[in-house]
């Protein structure tokens, strides 16, 4: 080595002069001398991260080698150390320089008292990129001069890398123009050693993997403004370990805690060595003493662009000499000439069943050019790596492609999809997600509404701490506005559970994708330009104005006309006369009239708009002899079951379609308003787990519904039945509970109406062949106008055992009445067990009390089916944490129950925590259950009881204080 500062060789190393004396006078504890030429050896080995000095002139030195650093200053005596990639470089006088210059000496102003700061620097494909991390114990003044210091080093000593890192004692700072998004990274990494002789190394290791095991989970759960925790203990009676460990806040706690032991694993490698009685640890100066101390530092690499992502879906290969390859590979190189300036292209290619369909769609901010080079590149990566797929798609940045053997046109699909966050979070995560909920929502009514050419918006909405949030919107423009909001309201639903708290946010489908962050990332021009292209039809000039009206003027020699008649004449009191009398009778009939229309409006507004609606419905009437034929004049053979408003039976159509009639009952109660109701209602609902309204017809009194015909009925047939109950793994419950969440969740805030199911159980779900569930009887459905959440009722109309406290005792009903039905359906599937009353000793309990009783208890396993327990303990956790999201489905309160946007959430994410659950009101009352008539429909003097019952202060809910002990283990 050479010091290139005097230019002398090193010859040997400085070692100061207390290791020598610790070397001469400590012996282990077998009491074996320590080897002082060893340990310099030893000490001597450290380049490039030790402490080697110029004997001359006293400057630290590295090796030169891989890394472009080779002489630096440290206050601490532990130099740098900087990483670069020698194959990326960038010439002084570009962009990417002037980016990066620009971004680097803004990053120390704007570190935060947590000292954290990630920021880049858009100009594609010029993006720089850059991240800051100061140790967790160091003031803001220090930690800014640290980066100050951090950022012009990282330049000077790696001039035109375009990637770089520097670790300093108090900081560490990254700079990148890659895509590295969210992706936790260990690598680069380094060990900075100093060597320390203790009397027992194996119990040192020992303690010291101890403490640092206990400090993980405290860093990890630190929260998304700092992830540090630190502590300290004694090894072998007067050695003090002390330990920070420290990742980057915009790590998950998974990734944190992942991270944190990788490097714990490499602690033996690195700090241990079994010839010599030391241990070799990070110093760090806390003290005016010098203990024993290690530092593990973690960090993730920073949003840039997202990365392409790949889905190659399996659903069938095509052979390599084939029909359908010859279509797909012609149909695919047409695709990025035949792209218009909207971004967006579809065509199909050959007869089926080698149909080959295809469909692009570009960013719809970019350039045509942009758009169709972005195709090209992905069509290559797409055909080579998902080779013989019949599906496949892909995403990146600025374009999606996708082909099948299926027609995709016009047809919203929302999987398979991708999300992108970046893991830093922001400083007040509820007002943050809150305004980027409703920049969202804001947003997807525009690009709903764009039109047949382009479905796209853009905008941005001051948020929290003078931050200000930009948002881009899109759906392929062949679908409905319907079904584009629809698209876009599906993969919101997934914010809390990828990006929540996150301050960008990016999420790809195959119909629809959006994106937020605090960059603005979008061209607002290009935007406005493409826009501007989408003009109406001109509007048809307006005619000329006509020539002022004149009297024509009398022939040459007649004589002038007389003069008009005075107001005394007799003929002119007439003509007034006349005229008054017939002004006046016409007022007369028009206030006659109006008041008549008013009244009659008054009387029966509905009616009239029922019978507007119903022509809407005209194309799903069906013959009623057709549909008498098709059930076999509705013979018992053909019965399926019996609701409470009618009969529903088998039918076989003309063209050899199955379906399912209902019948209604004359004596039902449901005239013809109700019918009517109900075939608006299902009709304009299209959810694939809902039940499909084919249609419907009416002759004279008889009213039939006509629904799709599912083949396995319904849920209670299965769950309650004995043999059929053993057929039913984890599996299949918990798909059928997702898949009841998610159709209650567009009932309730997807669909254009807002409906409240108000009879949801077991019998009203219905399993098609593969299992999944649709929710079946909209007969009782309450219509809601859009701002409305709760109506009164003087008919309490469902089932006993799935009806909601406040509205079978009080009939007040909303969408959190429906929740409380979900939630005794949870507990029904995944006990096996009916949700009724039975005799325990000397009280009434039904399942909702049973669940209580062993959730309080701790022993809520005890309620699950002994099927899923036979299957084995890996799915009682799953198991267990819907017995919670049920019990939290069922309190007495109707605001504490979880809307169904939080229950398809809590469902289908990881979370680990959920809210403790209140007691439900009916595992309080014992006696309720004998208290209630069995029938299906209950009218308002059927609830006088519920009515005393609260007088009495029987069903007021009891605070309780809940512990941690009730949870679950």
């Amino acid at each position: 080595m050479v010091c290139e500062k005097c230019e002398k060789k090193l010859s040997k190393v400085i070692v100061p002069d207390k290791w020598k004396e610790g070397a001469r006078n400590t012996t282990e504890g077998s009491g074996r001398k320590i080897n002082e030429n060893k340990l310099l050896s030893k000490k001597n080995r450290w380049a490039p991260y030790g402490q080697t000095k110029c004997i001359i002139c006293k400057q630290q030195v590295h090796q030169e080698g891989k890394y472009c650093h080779t002489c630096a200053y440290s206050k601490d005596d532990i130099p740098p150390f900087i990483s670069a990639d020698n194959g990326l470089n960038y010439t002084s006088n570009s962009v990417y320089c002037s980016n990066l210059n620009t971004l680097l000496s803004s990053l120390p102003a704007n570190i935060n008292s947590s000292g954290f700061h990630s920021a880049s620097l858009v100009q594609n494909p010029d993006r720089a990129n850059a991240l800051v991390l100061c140790r967790g114990d160091v003031n803001l003044e220090t930690c800014r001069n640290c980066a100050k210091e951090a950022a012009l080093q990282l330049l000077a000593s790696c001039p035109n890398h375009e990637q770089g890192l520097i670790w300093y004692e108090l900081c560490m700072l990254r700079q990148s123009n890659v895509s590295i998004f969210g992706i936790p990274s260990k690598s680069p990494s380094v060990w900075v050693q100093e060597s320390v002789v203790v009397l027992n190394p194996e119990q040192f290791m020992l303690d010291l993997r101890t403490l640092v095991n206990e400090l993980v989970p405290e860093a990890a759960d630190g929260g998304g403004l700092w992830k540090v925790a630190a502590g300290n203990t004694t090894s072998y009676a007067t050695t003090s370990i002390f330990v920070l460990e420290q990742c980057t806040p915009d790590l998950s706690a998974d990734d944190c805690t992942s991270c944190l032991n990788v490097l714990a694993e490499y602690l033996p490698r690195c700090c241990y060595n079994e010839d010599l009685p030391l241990i070799n640890e990070t110093r760090k100066c806390w003290s005016q003493r010098w203990p024993l101390a290690l530092s593990l530092f973690c960090l993730t690499n920073l949003l840039a662009s997202a990365a392409p992502q790949l889905s190659c879906i399996n659903n069938g290969n095509y052979t390599s000499n084939g029909t359908y390859k010859a279509n797909l590979e012609t149909l695919l190189s047409s695709l990025p000439a035949n792209v218009d300036i909207n971004g967006f292209y579809n065509a199909s290619m050959g007869q089926r069943p080698d149909t080959a369909y295809a469909e692009v769609l570009c960013r719809g901010d970019i350039q045509l050019e942009e758009c169709r080079t972005c195709i090209r590149d992905s069509l290559a990566e797409l055909v080579k790596t998902c080779e013989n797929y019949k599906q496949a798609a892909l995403w990146t940045e600025l374009c999606m492609l996708r082909y099948s053997n299926e027609s995709m046109f016009g047809i919203s699909k929302t999987f398979p999809s991708w999300y992108w966050w970046d893991t830093m979070n922001t400083f007040i995560p509820y007002q943050y997600m809150a305004d980027a909920r409703r920049l969202l929502e804001n947003l997807r009514g525009q690009a709903a509404r764009g039109g047949s050419l382009r479905k796209v918006a853009a905008g941005n909405r001051s948020s929290v701490d003078f931050h200000i949030l930009f948002s881009l919107v899109q759906c392929t423009p062949d679908l409905s506005p319907e079904e584009c909001t629809s698209c876009l309201i599906e993969a919101a639903l997934y914010i809390p559970r990828f990006c929540n708290n996150t301050i960008r946010c990016r999420a790809v489908s195959l119909s629809c994708n959006f994106r937020y962050e605090e960059v603005p990332f979008y061209n607002e021009t290009r935007l406005q330009e493409l826009q501007n292209l989408i003009t109406l039809p001109p509007q048809p000039p307006p005619p000329p104005p006509s020539p002022p009206h004149r009297p024509p003027l009398p022939p040459p020699g007649l004589p002038e006309q007389p003069a008009p008649l005075g107001k005394n004449d007799p003929n002119t009191r007439t003509a007034i006369i006349v005229s008054v009398s017939v002004g006046l009778s016409l007022i007369i009939v028009a206030v006659v009239a109006s008041i008549l229309l008013i009244r009659r409006t008054k009387k029966k507004p509905k009616e009239l708009e029922t019978a507007r609606d119903i022509n809407v419905a005209e194309s799903l009437q069906y013959d009623f002899s057709g549909i008498r034929a098709a059930t076999d004049d509705f013979s018992v053979a053909n019965k399926l079951g019996q609701g409470g408003f009618g009969i529903i039976y088998k039918g076989t159509l003309a063209n050899g379609q199955d379906v399912a009639v209902k019948r209604l009952s004359r004596n039902s109660g449901q005239g013809e308003g109700e019918f009517k109701n109900e075939v608006l209602l299902v009709a304009r609902l299209q959810h694939r787990n809902l039940v499909r309204l084919l249609g419907f017809s009416m002759e004279g009194k008889e009213r039939l519904l006509v629904y799709e015909f599912v083949k396995n009925r319904s849920l209670d047939q299965f769950i309650f039945d004995p043999i059929k109950h053993i057929d039913l793994d984890w599996e299949s419950r918990y798909k059928i509970i997702f898949g009841i969440s998610k159709g209650l969740l567009y009932l309730h805030e997807e669909s254009r109406l807002k409906i409240i199911h108000r009879d949801l159980k077991a019998s009203n779900i219905l399993l098609d062949e593969d299992m999944n569930p649709k929710i079946a009887d909209f007969g009782m459905a309450r219509l809601f106008a859009v701002d409305e959440t709760q109506a009164n009722t003087n008919k309490i109309v469902g089932t006993y055992g799935y009806m909601a406290p406040e509205y079978a005792m009080y009939g007040q009903f909303s969408v959190k009445s429906d929740v409380f039905s979900f939630g005794v359906l949870i507990l029904e599937i995944i006990s096996g067990q009916q949700n009724r009353s039975f005799q325990n000793g000397e009280d009434m309990e039904d399942l909702l009390s049973l669940a209580w009783k062993h959730w309080r208890q701790g022993k809520a396993a005890d309620i699950i089916d002994p099927v899923l327990l036979r299957v084995g303990q890996s799915t009682q956790h799953e198991n267990l944490r819907c017995i919670h999201i049920g019990l939290l489905c069922v309190q007495d309160n109707p605001g504490d129950r979880p809307t169904m946007a939080s229950v398809v959430v809590m469902l289908s994410s990881s979370i680990k925590s959920l809210p403790v659950p209140f007691e439900p009101t009916y595992s309080r009352t014992h006696g309720y259950n004998s208290k209630i008539p069995s029938s299906r429909e209950f009218e308002s003097s059927g609830s006088s009881a519920f009515r005393r019952s609260r007088e009495s202060g029987e069903y007021l809910r009891t605070d309780m204080s809940m512990t941690a002990r009730f949870y679950p283990r």
